[in-house]
């Protein structure tokens, strides 16, 4: 388990990251005094930033030096997860220097316009192709989710609860548009953002007849037929939120793999990203969500993030196995192995390899020479020939099987 030396104190770095509130004066004394705290991975020890956000503090990698820490380390970063950040920067998902994040969303806040209800891409389009200048709703919901570690396994357990508390930690420091996100986008289950005074401000009234937008992230428990298209039941909430029948298409089509999740009720964790206007009925009452565009995303009951069954069954298997590992992240094409495994002698990348189309083997092959010209350790699965998972890379300061170059 990775520590942070704050003060001269050491600290697990865990629960500094999952208490912040415990450690604030701490935090708050070594950054006036000391200016930054240290790492405990390696020697010489690394320094690491602390930054105040809204009366929070927290530790962040110092700039550049990520590689520099041990691969188990909570800041270790690799020239995968660089690539990843550098994929953000180009989709509008900038971190400021004082800690600060702006996103510049590609669709429309604030009034609801006609354009408001017209999503920015076909139906076929998929979500994550993102030469776009500005983010898309699923290059926001991946951004939090790797920004706020919920991407990495460390052996800690966490429930969804945790997961959102983290998911609020980076909005109170992220800009959407022109607002603070904390106030663009609802998150249900987080007790400092009411849904009803939420709703209450972009509902339409006689003071403000004007529909106002804003983004919706929530864990999708059912979908079922309603009167007028289909009713999203979410955790955490009982606001009514509805999507038409041509959104419902344009999700199954892009977002199968999803949908077949929510439909089945297989254990996945679903998580929507929406665009959204509040409506009331026409006789009054309560106010309901209609979303105007969405995205779904795909995790393990850990919160794992996974793409296929295939991701899931390894996903699985390494946390109970108590490994540590990393399912890096991005929103466009680049070298993105399914996994990163970080508690061997050298990060090992491991690569579930699930389909035979001639684009497919034709991609395999162009990664397993990126692997092999930058000397990456690689591990694969061929789910479709092999039934069970070859066997795992063994920790750091075992012998036996280890990973290979690909060939």
């Amino acid at each position: 388990m990775s520590k942070v030396i704050v003060s001269n104190q050491y600290f697990e770095a865990e629960h500094v990251r999952e208490n912040p509130g415990l450690y604030a004066a701490k935090l708050q004394r070594a950054k006036v005094q000391d200016k930054h705290a240290l790492c405990g991975c390696s020697f010489p020890r690394l320094r690491l930033q602390i930054r105040e956000l809204s009366g929070f503090f927290y530790l962040a990698v110092w700039p550049k030096e990520g590689p520099k820490h041990q691969a188990d380390c909570h800041f270790y970063r690799d020239e995968v997860q660089q690539e990843a950040e550098e994929a953000a920067k180009r989709n509008s998902i900038v971190e400021l220097e004082d800690g600060t994040v702006t996103i510049q969303p590609d669709f429309a806040m604030g009034v609801a316009t006609p354009d408001s209800k017209t999503s920015t891409l076909s139906p076929g389009e998929p979500d994550h192709r993102t030469s776009r200048r500005r983010a898309s709703l699923l290059a926001i919901l991946v951004h939090l989710w790797s920004a706020s570690s919920n991407n990495q396994w460390f052996g800690v357990p966490r429930t969804y609860n945790k997961v959102v508390w983290h998911l609020w930690l980076q909005m109170r420091r992220t800009q959407l548009g022109s607002k603070p996100m904390t106030q663009a986008c609802m998150l249900p289950g987080i007790r400092e953002q009411r849904a009803d005074e939420f709703m209450q401000r972009l509902t339409p009234s006689a003071q403000n007849a004007k529909v106002q937008t804003a983004m919706l992230i929530g864990r999708v428990l059912s979908m079922n037929k309603a009167e007028f298209g289909h009713r999203i039941v979410l955790q955490s909430t009982n606001m009514n939120v509805y999507i038409s029948n041509a959104i419902h298409q344009n999700l199954t089509q892009r977002f199968g793999f999803a949908m077949r999740a929510v439909k089945n009720q297989s254990g996945y964790c679903v998580v929507l990203a929406a665009h959204f206007q509040a409506k009331v009925g026409k006789s009054g009452g309560t106010p309901y969500i209609e979303v105007i565009d969405a995205s779904l995303w795909v995790t393990t009951a850990h919160f794992i993030p996974v793409d296929s069954s295939y991701e899931r069954r390894l996903s699985d298997a390494l946390v109970g196995d108590g490994r540590r590992f990393t399912k890096p992240l991005a929103v466009e094409e680049g070298l993105m192995p399914d996994f990163i495994l970080v508690d061997t002698p050298k990060p090992v990348y491991l690569e579930v390899w699930g389909m035979d189309s001639p684009e497919y083997l034709a991609r395999k092959q162009e990664k397993r020479q990126i692997y092999r010209s930058r000397n990456m350790p690689i591990w694969e699965w061929n789910a479709q020939q092999e039934a069970d998972p070859p066997a795992l890379p063994l920790r750091s300061g075992h012998s036996g099987n280890q990973a290979t170059q690909a060939h």
